[in-house]
């Protein structure tokens, strides 16, 4: 996808609001870059950090709030 295909996708005024972007020389606000990683079909972790959270990581994750919720749950 070009920069000006990006850039009229995510309702932006130029292709060089996206160029400064990808070059580190302007940052975005948060909406902008969840809108940014569905377009493009990607995490905001890769966004963000250049990759994706390893399969451990994500299944220690899922897990925590597993936990967390049956904490809530039996307060409750």
């Amino acid at each position: 996808m070009t920069q000006e295909k990006l850039a009229v996708r995510l309702g932006l005024a130029s292709k060089q609001h996206v160029s400064r972007m990808e070059n580190g020389e302007r940052s975005c606000s948060i909406d902008l870059l969840i809108e940014l990683s569905c377009i493009l079909h990607v995490s905001t972790d890769y966004l963000l950090m250049g990759s994706e959270p390893s399969k451990e990581e994500v299944k220690n994750d899922l897990l925590s709030i597993i936990s967390d919720l049956s904490t809530i749950a039996k307060k409750i």
